[in-house]
This record gives structure tokens, C-alpha cells and sequence, in this order.
């Protein structure tokens, strides 16, 4: 992707992927979707994001990003706080978006193809054209261009409640 460099430069800021999220000076300015996240980059690989969120680490392909904002207030807010600190949650790593799916095996996540498409299960398996979910009543197969981000913090948020 020809703009790696400049997403590369994005990383430890405040970003909105896909809408951007309110502020406490302009409570109008609010656009959210089934594909709107905001949280700092964390990385950036070679076709999808790595995105902290309060929930958790959220990876975005980035053939599904349609707009990238930086949320000003937050990043100058945060400038004098250790950013340093550990995160409570499990940060995945792959070079591919796909690769990721395939070490997602047998893990709990949300697959989101956007909004009530989304699917919460475990990751069957993956091949170069689909993956396979097994959700709580059923299995289901999602072509792989139409997976826009996963999702672990729910897994992470059941572990954290036993």
C-alpha cells in the first residue's frame, strides 16, 4: 500500500477508522457505524491495522478502511501520560491479516463483515477463500473479502468473568 509510510506515522495516536467518535466541545459531531473504531494504532502490517481499544485490540483489513480521522482532544489529553504501560489484554501478531486468522485457530472472537453480519464463535478453519466459524447454533462460512475486522475482546471478557 502506497500509504504505509503515512499510516506508519499514525502509530501511538488517537484515531477514529471508519466514523469518528464524540467529543465533550461538539456533541453533534458524531458518526458511527457497524465498522466505526476508535482507539490508538498500535501497528501497522501489511494489509490491516492493529487498533487499542477499550475493549481490546482490534485488527482492521485495510482494504475495508474508508476514512482514518485523529481524534485532537484525546491525543492532546494524553500527552503528558505514560505510555508506557502494560495493556490487559493479549496482543496478536501476524504479517497478514490471513495469517492471523490461521493462528486464530480454535480461538473465541468476533468476525465482523459489518454490522448484523457480524459473527461471535470459535475459528474452525481458514484457507486462502474463507473461514469457518463455529458459532453457538450453528457453522458458518464467511468469504474472506467480506471480513472486515476481528475482534478477541470477548474472549478475553469471558476469561476475565470465571
Amino acid at each position: 500500500m502506497a500509504n504505509s509510510e503515512f499510516l506508519k506515522s499514525l502509530v501511538g495516536r488517537d484515531l477514529n477508522i471508519n466514523g469518528s467518535s464524540s467529543n465533550k466541545k461538539n456533541k453533534n459531531n458524531k458518526k458511527k457505524g457497524p465498522d466505526a473504531v476508535s482507539g490508538e494504532l498500535y501497528d501497522v502490517k501489511e494489509d490491516y491495522l492493529v487498533v487499542l481499544s477499550d475493549d481490546g485490540a482490534q485488527y482492521i483489513r485495510l482494504n475495508h478502511i474508508k476514512t482514518i480521522s485523529e481524534n485532537f482532544f484525546h491525543n492532546n489529553d494524553n500527552k503528558n501520560q505514560d505510555n508506557d504501560s502494560e495493556y490487559d489484554f493479549e496482543i496478536y501478531e501476524a504479517d497478514t491479516f490471513n495469517e492471523l486468522l490461521r493462528k486464530s485457530r480454535y480461538k473465541y472472537c468476533t468476525v465482523s463483515s459489518g454490522g448484523p453480519n457480524k459473527v461471535q464463535g470459535i475459528i474452525e478453519s481458514v484457507d486462502d477463500d474463507f473461514v469457518n466459524i463455529v458459532s453457538e447454533n450453528e457453522y458458518v462460512q464467511i468469504p474472506l473479502y467480506h471480513v472486515r475486522m476481528i475482534d478477541f475482546s470477548v474472549q478475553q471478557n469471558n476469561n476475565d468473568k470465571k
